[in-house]
């Protein structure tokens, strides 16, 4: 009886035995797998570092390439350089150094904003931005004034002002359709050297007619801006004379002098071309201004005179309009710019007519306040003629 429950006991011992080299077997063999699968993991992620790796490398060499108007316009020849964006095959860019070199010197040539104000132009960060000025008016409190001070006094502190001007960019665009024809078939380059001057020339002109013209904004139009208005029946343009141009200088504060001029429309030069020391347009005494040969100065009265196309020529003459300006019109008026100018060609959208869209945007924006104005004076007609 001793033995067989000694055997019973041997052989449940060897079967627990058996289960327990089961079990080790077993685990073995899911380490096993589990190593050989983290082995396949780190392969495939090695694998995938290097396709990682190859593509920065092909990053790198696009980035490395110039990109021109042609990679652009995709068949048309230019030399001018584009950086794309957007779809490619709607021919999305932003301009880069060498457009931009082209279309200021346009739109210097053409334009009395880019040409006046230059690098006085505000870059924008934001479509609204505030602007602190420095009043130019002589007010007392506008500027921490300086006092004579005795030997161990106390300094009496003093407040200068701080004013705000805000400006808010506004989106100036052109618009244009050309066939395809002539990118092909034209001896020179298109876009390059004659549609895109012809738009920078037109934004210049735009920008001039902003900044002056802008309803109860613009430099003839902002009531920041102080006037002389013309005597009684004086409500021609024809009317202008010296002493008026004399008074202006008057109107504007000191800090506007410096770097003042006086701006009108060619043909109101005219008037004060022909204007005599006698008064007369037409006798008593030599011209004032501009007569080099006989002794008449280049400058009216020691300031230039800059012709401004979209002020009002003489065929406007109304009564109570102003029609020029005196000061320093940089110091009166902020100008900004929100990013670059930006050209688009688009071949679809007037696909059916064989031809590419031309587009061209610039954002600029302007302003003017109480404390600025001053430094700046226009001249008005009376109400009465």
């Amino acid at each position: 009886m001793a033995n067989m429950n000694e055997d019973k006991a041997l052989d449940l011992l060897q079967k627990v035995e058996d289960k327990i080299k089961g079990f080790e077997q077993s685990s073995a063999a899911q380490i096993q797998a589990a190593e050989e699968g983290e082995a396949t993991l780190q392969n495939e992620l090695n694998s995938q570092r290097a396709v990682i790796q190859e593509l920065s490398e092909l990053v790198k060499g696009y980035d490395a390439i110039p990109r021109s108007m042609a990679d652009i316009t995709r068949s048309f020849a230019t030399t001018v350089k584009q950086q794309a964006e957007g779809t490619a095959n709607l021919g999305g860019t932003l301009t880069e150094t060498e457009v931009l070199k082209e279309i200021k010197s346009v739109q210097n040539k053409y334009g009395v904003v880019e040409r006046l104000w230059g690098a006085k132009i505000l870059p924008m960060a934001s479509d609204v931005m505030t602007v602190p000025t420095d009043p130019v008016m002589e007010t007392a409190g506008n500027d921490a004034e300086v006092n004579e001070i005795a030997e161990n006094a106390e300094i009496t502190p003093d407040t200068g002002k701080v004013g705000l001007a805000t400006l808010t960019a506004k989106k100036q665009a052109v618009l244009t359709y050309v066939p395809n024809e002539l990118f092909e078939d034209a001896f020179l380059d298109v876009l390059g050297a004659w549609l895109l001057p012809k738009m920078a020339r037109q934004m210049a002109k735009r920008k001039d007619e902003v900044v002056f013209n802008t309803a109860t904004t613009g430099l003839l139009k902002s009531t920041d801006i102080p006037s002389v208005t013309m005597a009684s029946g004086d409500g021609a343009f024809a009317d202008i004379s010296i002493e008026y141009i004399l008074d202006m200088q008057d109107e504007v504060a000191d800090d506007g002098l410096e770097d003042g001029l006086y701006l009108c429309h060619k043909s109101i030069r005219t008037y004060l071309r022909k204007l005599r020391s006698g008064g007369s347009t037409t006798s008593d005494g030599p011209f004032l201004w501009g007569n080099t040969a006989a002794g008449a100065p280049d400058t009216l009265e020691g300031y230039e005179l800059q012709r401004v196309a979209c002020m009002p020529a003489k065929s406007a003459t109304a009564v109570s309009t102003a029609f020029a300006l005196f000061g320093d019109v940089t110091m009166a008026m902020l100008v900004g710019s929100k990013g670059k100018p930006r050209i688009d060609v688009n071949d679809g959208l007037r696909f059916n007519f064989d031809q590419k869209a031309v587009r061209y945007i610039e954002r600029i924006a302007h302003a003017t306040n109480a404390d600025l104005g001053p430094a700046a004076c226009r001249l008005v007609t009376n109400a009465s003629t």
